[in-house]
């Protein structure tokens, strides 16, 4: 059984998760500088998967009802991610939406997490 604790914890993760997510989704539209742009998107991208390989790590997590291999899954996904726009040497911007929706789609998943009971 999970402490209250250690539940606060993995909540307190989760809404960290949420938020870099959604924070980094919104500065892409603010941003109209290319290569700053790419490396925002490449820190963001690796902060937000190493947390969520350490959250797919932890078997309390896992206990909750989320387990190691669809975390560390979406960690993956995150990282395919990051090598599509290190190697592509994308040329506008807008050839970044794509990307943005896939992490958009990875915040919506963790929003689900934030208000566990």
């Amino acid at each position: 059984m999970i402490t209250k604790e250690r539940r606060e914890e993995i909540k307190e993760l989760v809404v960290k998760l949420s938020t870099d997510s959604l924070e980094f989704s919104a500065s892409l539209s603010e941003k109209n500088d290319y290569r700053e742009l790419r490396k925002m998107f490449v820190t963001s991208a690796c902060t937000i998967g190493s947390n969520f390989w350490r959250m797919g790590s932890d078997p309390d997590f896992a206990e909750i009802g989320e387990t190691a291999r669809v975390c560390r899954g979406k960690a993956i996904r995150l990282g395919f991610l990051i090598r599509i726009i290190e190697e592509m040497k994308l040329s506008d911007p807008s050839e970044l939406n794509h990307l943005k929706v896939q992490l958009e789609v990875l915040s919506d998943e963790f929003q689900k997490y934030v208000n566990l009971e």
